[in-house]
């Protein structure tokens, strides 16, 4: 048998006369050896190349065999590595003193070739099968753990948390927790022409390169994305209405540079439209036994999603509910203006609407800051059914600003009620039936 084929075992005595025949056995029994003739030349070899085990003998002058052990299993190098102590001394408390230690086993003086042999055996075996099955824990773990990664990437961790589970493998139909939460959604503008303009291909590649761009701003803020809905983004914002409104401004700046570079590829710029409502949701796992899907359940999430789809009808980048504006630590440092007060098919109560304008080109936000309070008393004098005040305060508004779109729209507006008259009861509030 070459020697070393059975594992290696690190011998420490300062007897020489020992040191040499267990040298011997364990050599003749394949092991491959070193010797130590003190506590601090044991220290150094056993990091310097970690055997499989440490025969140690207790007495020997300066740093005796207990505290060699002790100093083994306080470095995690040597931590694992079995150590059997060898000794001339039999009595009771120092055998005790050596499992104390950390030691596996004991041998007294004089020891039996056979015996020694045996237990060497046996300890190397076991601290074998111990690595082996630690490399297999370490593997099924990382295996574990790529696994749980990649879930995540379908069931957003946080989403995991909120329902108290660790992992996607203990999540149960009908798991669910209720808070409130802020929520937006993110759309491309005009999607539809613009993917009609793309092979299939293109489009994954477009929509992977915008959502590579944009999807990071919502962890930066403290959310996370529920779900993708073609190229939509739904998100959740459980901590405050704050990050979700700075997240949307990051949007906004993100899809500016976003547009940079595609304008130096040759495309043509995409728009989005951003809505946030902040109201109470359920989080929870529908569906059956063997099709399961983490899900958000909520009239709040309704709202959000009309709202989103009022961006267009105004023409403006990023609008907030009531909810959403009131729930801010301090308002006055964002820009924002009211927009209108609406009621959207199968809600009973209106809500109030606001412009959100900080993430736009500085000129845009000039033009929107110089003409915020003559667009708000507009609107004020409009809900107020003084249809002509209104309309000229919105003329001086589209004189300073000709691209304010949401002022073309309550222009139209006014025309039409100047046509046809104001409905019966107006309470200045939009009605949406879509």
């Amino acid at each position: 048998m070459e020697p070393g084929e059975k594992g290696s075992v690190l011998i420490v005595d300062d007897n020489t006369q020992s040191v040499a025949m267990l040298a011997a056995m364990l050599v003749r029994a394949g092991y491959k050896l070193c010797k130590a003739y003190n506590g601090s030349q044991a220290l150094e070899s056993a990091e310097s190349e970690v055997p499989d085990l440490v025969l140690l003998d207790v007495n020997m002058p300066g740093v005796d065999g207990f505290q060699v052990c002790r100093a083994l299993k306080q470095n995690p190098l040597t931590r694992d590595v079995p150590v059997i102590f060898i000794s001339a001394l039999g009595d009771l408390d120092k055998k005790l003193q050596a499992f104390e230690e950390g030691g596996v086993d004991y041998v007294t003086k004089p020891f039996h070739v056979q015996e020694v042999t045996a237990r060497v055996k046996a300890h190397v075996t076991i601290r074998k099968l111990q690595a082996q099955l630690k490399t297999r824990f370490d593997e099924q773990a990382s295996e574990l753990s790529k696994v749980n990664d990649a879930y995540g990437r379908f069931v957003p961790h946080e989403f995991l948390s909120f329902l108290n589970k660790e992992s996607i493998t203990q999540v149960q139909l009908a798991d669910h927790e209720e808070r409130e939460m802020t929520i937006m959604f993110a759309d491309i503008r005009d999607f539809t022409p613009l993917s009609e303009s793309m092979n299939p291909q293109e489009n994954f590649r477009f929509l992977n390169s915008y959502l590579s761009r944009v999807s990071p701003v919502i962890g930066q803020h403290n959310g996370f994305i529920d779900k993708y809905i073609g190229d939509e983004i739904m998100a959740l914002f459980p901590r405050s209405p704050d990050d979700a409104v700075q997240a949307a401004i990051a949007l906004q700046i993100e899809v500016a540079l976003y547009n940079q570079h595609r304008g130096n590829c040759g495309y043509d710029p995409v728009r989005i439209g951003i809505s946030l409502h902040t109201g109470r949701l359920m989080l929870g796992i529908i569906g059956e036994d063997k099709r399961l899907e983490g899900t958000v359940i909520s009239d709040a999430v309704n709202l959000a999603s009309r709202i989103e789809s009022l961006t267009k009808l105004y023409g403006v980048s990023c609008v907030a509910s009531e909810s959403t504006v009131d729930g801010l630590r301090d308002r006055d440092r964002y820009r924002l203006r009211s927009l209108d007060e609406v009621r959207v098919r199968g809600r009973k109560n209106s809500i109030r609407l606001y412009e959100i304008y900080d993430g736009l080109e500085s000129h845009t936000i000039e033009k929107k800051e110089e003409t915020r309070f003559m667009f708000t008393h507009a609107l004020a004098l409009y809900q107020a059914g003084k249809l002509r005040k209104a309309k000229d305060r919105l003329l001086e508004v589209v004189e300073i600003d000709p691209n304010d779109s949401a002022a073309h729209v309550f222009l139209a507006r006014i025309d039409h009620y100047e046509r046809e008259g104001l409905p019966k009861n107006w309470k200045g509030v939009q009605e949406f039936a879509h």
